[in-house]
């Protein structure tokens, strides 16, 4: 049979053990924290290097329309900068075109207008800048669709909800 003493310092040892088991878990909750600050970093980064690499697109459109660019100009589909630029998300390039005075109605060959291809490619910046600046959510396109169509087309339920 054990001692008294003995089984006192069994019990001492089997709480260490417990406590050492809690500090590990600790420590892996610190982790998992760490973990997900580096997560957040790396998306805070990712979104600094997307905001400088528009900027730097926004540089070069401010240099092109400052030397004479026709900002009306478009290619054989009707296509203009503008919406070009709401197609493909490009917010820097939407909002100097728009302060620079391109036409937020412009259509294109399918009457399509800079508001319907921003609700079809999802750019929901790009929608609430052409909203802000009075863009007609309900201009019809020459298949009778507007960018509310456009949007449940492409199946973007967050500019769904912004457009009604």
């Amino acid at each position: 049979m054990k001692s008294e003493i003995e089984r006192l310092e069994e019990e001492e040892l089997e709480e260490e053990e417990f406590e050492e088991w809690e500090l590990e878990e600790e420590d892996l909750e610190e982790w998992e924290l760490e973990e997900k600050d580096l997560e957040e970093w790396e998306l805070e980064k990712e979104k600094l290097e997307g905001e400088k690499l528009e900027e730097a697109e926004g540089d070069k459109i401010r240099v092109l329309i400052n030397g004479g660019a026709d900002m009306e100009i478009c290619g054989r589909d009707g296509r203009g900068p503008l919406h070009c630029a709401a197609m493909t998300g490009n917010t820097a390039a939407t909002a100097i075109l728009l302060q620079a005075g391109a036409n937020i109605e412009a259509q294109d060959n399918l009457r399509q207008r800079p508001v319907h291809y921003a609700a079809y490619s999802g750019s929901f910046k790009i929608l609430q800048i052409l909203l802000k600046k009075r863009a007609d959510v309900g201009a019809r396109d020459s298949y009778a669709r507007t960018a509310l169509h456009l949007a449940a087309l492409a199946g973007r339920t967050r500019v769904h909800h912004h457009t009604e």
